[in-house]
């Protein structure tokens, strides 16, 4: 985390510490006592906004290793978190798994993809690893499609109800531990040699392989870790939804998350949850809230949300030129 001016650390074990300053210790301490105390107060409809954002903080995590500390463009996140969802879905309604083992199977299935992608990428990155990832999406969302007797097809498919998703107060609290297991391994992750080594290969592959870095072994691992995390965000949203389709998964559910990266900025571990926030804010405040009734990510008009979202993108643009111009150097794969 920044420090305040006129702090500076003093030791390599100061440095690695993730809260400095008492101020910072002190606002965990209060965020975190909200989270655990917000059931007590907050209605039906803005528990599941927070479990919803919670949800999109952990894929949003994973795409932040895999483009902001890596640097390796990825315009089809929302495609691994289709595997995650269905994965997650098929085990526990067509085999009867528990959501738990649902869930770790979906994690790694998405990671085992991401993974197997990596191996023909080692020397693709900027535009070219975007198009690769959008091509991925493709095949993803038209496997869904065509293999109706599985995923249901274009009709969708009902997701089996749990313990998980018995309750909204036991869906959000879930949710909650493990975003912030997930916000913890990655911040712990890219403060390790293996994060330095992606940070390295953002800033500049001929220098890091240069200092001995491997490149393969480092986009494999990123890519497979980032993808984990969509995998395990997207078996969290289809138990909350209860109900999942392709369409939930297009091209502007990527692009959604790449926005979240734009606002939080991009490599900012901690920016990815004022982005999460405001994004789904933005988007699912657009349905006025029922009481009494799920938030579904598909209640919200794609047109309305799509131009709130440029909207947004274009305040960020003017207002933070220094994000403007270090999303345009990732674009560029520089």
């Amino acid at each position: 985390m920044a420090l305040p001016a006129g702090v500076r650390n003093y030791s390599y074990v100061e440095d690695k510490a993730v809260f400095r300053t008492r101020t910072q210790k002190w606002l965990l301490s209060i965020i975190l006592l909200l989270l655990a105390f917000s059931p007590l107060w907050l209605s039906t409809y803005w528990l599941g906004m927070v479990s919803l954002i919670g949800i999109t903080i952990i894929a949003a995590t994973g795409l932040n290793m895999i483009t902001g500390y890596a640097g390796q463009l990825s315009f089809g996140h929302a495609g691994f978190i289709a595997v995650g969802a269905y994965a997650s879905a098929i085990l526990t309604g067509k085999y009867k798994q528990p959501f738990l083992v649902a869930m770790i199977a979906a994690g790694l299935v998405a990671g085992a993809l991401g993974t197997l992608i990596s191996l023909p990428l080692g020397k693709i990155k900027g535009y070219w690893m975007a198009i690769v990832t959008i091509a991925v999406q493709l095949i993803i969302l038209w496997g869904i499609n065509q293999w109706a007797g599985m995923t249901g097809g274009t009709a969708g498919l009902s997701v089996a109800v749990t313990s998980f998703a018995a309750t909204p107060k036991g869906q959000y609290f879930l949710i909650i531990i493990l975003m912030i297991l997930t916000i913890f391994i990655a911040n712990n992750l890219v403060r390790t040699r293996i994060g330095r080594g992606f940070i390295a290969i953002r800033d500049n592959e001929r220098a890091a392989q240069a200092m001995g870095i491997n490149l393969f072994r480092n986009k494999l691992l990123v890519l497979c870790v980032g993808c984990a995390m969509a995998g395990v965000a997207g078996a969290l949203l289809a138990h909350w939804t209860g109900f999942i389709n392709g369409s939930m998964f297009s091209f502007s559910e990527s692009f959604f998350y790449i926005v979240i990266l734009i606002i939080g900025g991009f490599g900012n571990m901690w920016g990815v949850i004022p982005g999460s926030i405001i994004l789904r804010l933005v988007t699912n405040q657009l349905v006025p809230a029922i009481q009494g009734k799920s938030i579904q990510p598909t209640d919200v008009p794609s047109i309305a949300a799509t131009i709130s979202v440029a909207i947004v993108i274009v305040l960020i643009v003017v207002l933070v030129p220094n994000r403007r111009k270090e999303g345009w150097r990732r674009l560029k794969g520089q």
